[in-house]
């Protein structure tokens, strides 16, 4: 059984001036979260606050990122991540009716049967804020003022 780890952190201070920021929307307190998690056959959700949920099941992960209208920022995955375990990135957007302040990002993967050719591996996805529109170019992504971050690593293999 793999097993994966979710840290899923938030500035607690401006980049720029170190000015405190508050507390997101969605009730997560400025800090690193962190916990790990195995792969079943039976789907198995984490939440942090009203801010993130990540379900992972036999093949399949499904990230959902809350993202406030109005914010200028978007999610989006980091680019050069190990496709020979997260495959098939599909995004798609989930507006809840009848709530007019956030919507959901939702990312979803399909996770392959990974078997490594070195002995030092990786395997780890980031999401991270960006300015709302913005595409990687170059295998580079600009990242927004003051943004929260979500990583997915495989741990182990079986």
């Amino acid at each position: 059984m793999r097993t994966f780890s979710i840290t899923y952190s938030v500035p607690a201070t401006c980049d720029c001036c170190g000015a405190a920021l508050p507390v997101p929307a969605g009730g997560v307190s400025p800090g690193t979260y962190e916990l790990t998690m195995p792969e079943g056959k039976a789907p198995t959700d984490v939440r942090f606050g009203e801010v993130m949920k990540v379900t992972l099941s036999a093949g399949k992960l499904e990230v959902r990122l809350r993202q406030t209208r109005g914010s200028c920022k978007q999610w989006s995955v980091k680019p050069l991540y190990n496709s020979g375990v997260f495959a098939k990135e599909r995004s798609t957007t989930d507006c809840p009716a009848g709530v007019p302040d956030f919507y959901w990002q939702i990312f979803t993967f399909d996770l392959l049967d990974y078997k490594p050719d070195f002995t030092t591996w990786w395997a780890e996805l980031q999401f991270v804020e960006v300015p709302f529109g913005t595409r990687a170019q170059g295998g580079n992504l600009s990242t927004a003022h003051n943004t929260a971050g979500l990583k997915v690593r495989l741990l182990t293999l079986d």
